[in-house]
């Protein structure tokens, strides 16, 4: 039964580490192929349309073709911070194109228009509790646990693996009941 539940632990840490590097390795592969960008969401103003600590997945879009209802995240003109509000209207002025944007959880539009310089891309999807791990792993604490951790766990495995690869199997597995007269059959392979 023990040697049951180890594998079952090996199995499902095996699982655990194959999903983790395919998602990892997937954002990397969207970043890189699509030029995609990863925004992690710090604020409720989008909320219900992206929640605190979902991640914003961005596509780069030309100016003209951003269309009245899309999520577009920009340079806001207040204090230079990245934002993503939906664009309630597409003003064209003598002096070229603005966008007037809004947060779906207010009811009145932001009190400035974006110039297309200031925007970086248009949502696509959101990814939940993604955002969370970024800020978090952006810590001094985060770094430790999701980089040095992880290392330490498989140096940790690896050294025990090395240590009883040379002691005899039988004696691994001998039940450590000595004194209590058990013969060789009572041993546990």
């Amino acid at each position: 039964m023990k040697g049951d539940t180890g594998a079952l632990v090996r199995l499902i840490g095996n699982i655990i580490v194959v999903a983790s590097v395919t998602i990892f390795l997937s954002f990397v592969i969207a970043v890189m192929v699509f030029g995609w960008q990863l925004n992690p969401v710090i604020s409720s103003g989008m909320s219900p349309t992206f929640n605190e600590g979902h991640m914003a997945v961005v596509e780069q879009v030309a100016p003209r073709a951003v269309d009245t209802g899309d999520i577009i995240i920009y340079r806001s003109p207040l204090d230079g911070q990245l934002t993503a509000h939906r664009v309630v209207e597409i003003v064209e002025t003598k002096h070229g194109l603005f966008f007037r944007t809004q947060a779906d959880n207010r009811d009145r539009p932001d009190p400035y228009l974006v110039v297309p310089e200031n925007v970086t891309g248009r949502t696509k999807f959101q990814v939940p509790v993604m955002g969370h791990m970024v800020n978090f792993a952006r810590t001094m604490p985060g770094f430790i646990v999701l980089s040095c951790l992880p290392g330490m766990a498989i140096a940790a495995l690896e050294s025990t693996r090395l240590v009883f690869a040379h002691v005899p199997r039988h004696k691994r597995h001998l039940q450590a009941e000595w004194s209590t007269g058990l013969k060789r059959k009572h041993w546990v392979r």
